[in-house]
């Protein structure tokens, strides 16, 4: 099958819908962006789990039994 260079100008190709959807980057972009997402989501998830209420948290969730429930409820508060 010979290659036909106006086929990605069709609008309705699969050619053209894959360049529209990653906006004409190439396989390494993609793969490039989506581990610097990766790298920023841990970097979020590191940062958090220095918090103070998030380091509660994780201690209340491995206490055991009606203590955990009952340091759960106290670590919620909903303000109205």
């Amino acid at each position: 099958m010979a290659h036909d260079p106006d086929l990605s100008k069709d609008n309705k190709s699969l050619l053209y819908e894959i360049s529209v959807i990653t906006n004409r980057q190439t396989i390494y972009e993609m793969i490039k962006y989506g581990n610097e997402i990766v790298r920023q989501t841990v970097r979020r998830i590191v940062e958090c789990m220095k918090d103070d209420e998030v380091i509660d948290i994780m201690e209340a969730l491995n206490i055991e039994g009606d203590n955990r429930r009952i340091r759960l409820n106290q670590l919620l508060y909903i303000e109205y």
